[in-house]
């Protein structure tokens, strides 16, 4: 099995009022062989994640309110 796997993470300095406080992506790609074998197992035992990509944001509304949002995408074998 091989791949490989990235982040990057920008930490920006915090508001007093509306403002984004944190940006992060990731990605993370996987080439894993499957051979065939000769015992059964399920479609989903066997599905492998190829690529995945994630967006994450930290947002600051209020002193007392933010709210983090992620976005995940992820492509099977």
């Amino acid at each position: 099995m091989n791949g490989i796997d990235a982040s990057i993470r920008l930490q920006l300095p915090k508001n007093e009022g509306f403002g984004v406080n944190q940006l992060q992506l990731g990605y993370t790609y996987i080439d894993a062989q499957i051979n065939e074998i000769d015992v059964p197992f399920s479609r989903y035992s066997l599905e492998n994640l190829r690529h995945q990509l994630i967006a994450s944001t930290d947002v600051q509304f209020t002193p007392r309110l933010s709210t983090n949002i992620r976005y995940r995408y992820i492509d099977r074998v």
